[in-house]
């Protein structure tokens, strides 16, 4: 793993930790009644940690190759939807009353990571 691929793996991991920590405060200070939901949160942003890590480390191998690269975004990108899905299927399930506030808290984890991960992809080439 290079230089770049880790420093992008700690930047994602300092900002899916400052938006967890400004995402529990606003919570429990401007919405305490949802302030339950602050746990969830704190799980979301160690799915998308985890998940850009192993995004980072399995694409900076794949560089050499783009057709392996390509094929291995693709993959990446479908199982990240999947597995955000699933995990939103499953919370609402079980947290019916707690539905909406979730949903807005890793819709906005989402597109920031997402914007994040374009961002740092374009330049780990």
């Amino acid at each position: 793993m290079n230089r770049a691929t880790k420093i992008a793996i700690f930047i994602l991991a300092v900002l899916m930790s400052i938006i967890s920590a400004i995402s529990v405060y606003v919570l429990k200070t401007y919405f305490p009644e949802y302030a339950s939901i602050s746990s969830a949160a704190y799980c979301v942003s160690a799915f998308f940690t985890l998940y850009g890590t192993v995004t980072f480390i399995t694409l900076s191998q794949k560089r050499g190759d783009a057709k392996d690269y390509s094929r291995a975004f693709l993959v990446l990108k479908a199982i990240k939807l999947f597995l955000t899905l699933a995990g939103v299927i499953f919370y609402v399930f079980f947290n019916k009353e707690m539905a909406l506030p979730f949903l807005v808290t890793i819709v906005v984890y989402y597109v920031i990571y997402t914007v994040f991960e374009a961002i740092a992809l374009t330049k780990l080439k």
